[in-house]
């Protein structure tokens, strides 16, 4: 297995994760097509940046072009505590 940065080339995986109401019914529900392309050009900045850890996971690195999903780890101040101590979370769409 390999996990890789997420790459502008993710789209259609991404499509297929957050587009789908089966992975999704627990996250709000699906979303749209439309501004997926951004969220994936957003992703790659925080990854640039520094800010965020997104990883795509690749479970056969012969075979890089099959995606099983991804694993998230990032920073952000708390819902419930506007000007808190930022937190890190930790996500997984597989």
């Amino acid at each position: 297995m390999l996990l890789r940065n997420v790459e502008p080339g993710d789209l259609h995986t991404y499509v297929r994760m957050r587009c789908d109401p089966t992975m999704m019914a627990e996250l709000g529900g699906p979303l749209p097509r439309d501004g997926i392309e951004a969220r994936v050009h957003a992703d790659v900045a925080a990854v640039a940046a520094d800010t965020s850890w997104i990883k795509m996971i690749i479970p056969d690195p012969s075979r890089p072009d099959i995606r099983a999903g991804n694993v998230v780890l990032w920073r952000h101040e708390p819902d419930d505590q506007p000007g808190g101590e930022p937190i890190s979370e930790i996500g997984w769409m597989v």
